[in-house]
């Protein structure tokens, strides 16, 4: 069994959770569940309703029984759940409390995985940028020989970097995180380097680069067999390739995204619903093409990911520009440039301003 037989890392764990159950351990079941929960989490689009009550309820038996290790694996379980949700501010705490236990357990497995994690969400919630630069430089002075932890704290401080409009820095961040993604063991990780080098060279203003990490990395995702991340891949290559004005390609991406993506996937819903309407306005299915943009910025506005809901208000602008309602667009756009400062990405910021000032 390879480290991404999914069926296979599942099987072991059923078993192992009916081995506990029959030995009449608690913990025990706790653990493997905790285990299995992971598997479907890695593995493709779970129900993360269920996944989450599953994970408390684990959760209380690991605290109960004094399993240090399972309860570090289901706070941080819990904390990527919130993620998965794009509610950054309700996973910090579930951060906080699985750091804390790993520490005391002593597993810098888990923990390395929680610091990986911290760093690269640093990009999408509330946080604001420069704050997320410090948690990253401070990471990567704790990573040690820790070869995951430091990939994480690169590739999430190049996107910093270039939202901070840093540009000449975040290349430089994006050719050492590939250089090392490139022979990390761990596929999926190193694949979601690609995501981040790839946002990192878009916001450096250089399309062409960023297509080509984020097509290495939906690559590698595609032959694992991934889903998950591969919808949110795919959502960026629809932007940019809209950037570049490949509109077919853009739109094919962003069909993709929508196909794979699972109900939860707010990230995916809105970055291909938001560029999937540009590109219906471009060819005059206006109606359509302002439903599906407000739709993006209602589904972004359900989450304290400023990025993500500035990027649909970007999108609604353009799509009501081209509708012929300008006075709205301006208003869509101006709200966007509001949340990109709120996050500190001023890169973003600028370039919204600019568009603004042409609308005038």
């Amino acid at each position: 069994m390879t480290a991404w037989d999914y069926p296979g890392a599942e099987r072991a764990l059923e078993q192992a959770a009916k081995g506990a159950e029959r030995a009449g351990d608690a913990g025990l079941q706790a653990y493997a569940l905790v285990g299995r929960l992971w598997v479907e989490h890695v593995g493709g689009e779970p129900d993360y309703g269920r996944l989450r009550a599953q994970a408390r309820q684990a959760l209380e038996v690991l605290e109960r029984v004094a399993d240090d290790r399972g309860t570090a694996r289901a706070w941080y379980l819990l904390a990527v759940e919130a993620v998965q949700r794009c509610l950054g501010a309700a996973a910090a705490p579930a951060y906080r409390h699985a750091i804390e236990v790993a520490r005391r357990a002593g597993d810098e497995r888990t923990l390395a995985g929680i610091q990986s994690n911290m760093a690269l969400h640093a990009i999408w919630g509330p946080v604001p940028v420069a704050e997320g630069i410090e948690r990253c430089e401070r990471t990567l002075a704790e990573a040690g020989t820790n070869r995951r932890v430091e990939l994480s704290a690169l590739g999430a401080l190049a996107v910093l970097r270039a939202m901070d409009g840093q540009a000449e820095a975040a290349r430089a961040l994006v050719e050492r995180t590939m250089e090392i993604g490139q022979e990390f063991a761990v596929r999926h990780v190193a694949a979601q380097i690609g995501q981040f080098a790839g946002l990192a060279m878009l916001l450096a203003g250089d399309a062409e680069a960023a297509e080509a990490r984020l097509r290495w990395g939906y690559d590698l995702l595609e032959g694992m067999g991934d889903v998950g991340w591969r919808s949110e891949l795919s959502a960026d290559l629809a932007r940019v390739l809209y950037a570049r004005g490949r509109l077919d390609g853009a739109e094919a991406f962003a069909l993709i995204s929508q196909e794979i993506s699972g109900p939860e996937d707010l990230y995916s819903h809105t970055g291909a619903g938001g560029i999937l309407a540009k590109v219906l306005a471009g060819k005059g299915e206006l109606a359509r093409a302002v439903e599906l943009a407000e739709g993006a910025v209602a589904t972004a506005d359900r989450t304290d990911m400023l990025n993500m809901r500035a990027d649909a208000r970007a999108d609604l602008a353009e799509v009501l520009r081209l509708a012929g309602r300008p006075g709205e667009a301006r208003a869509a756009l101006a709200s966007a440039i509001e949340l990109y400062r709120a996050k500190g990405n001023r890169s973003s910021a600028e370039a919204a301003g600019r568009l603004l000032g042409a609308m005038a």
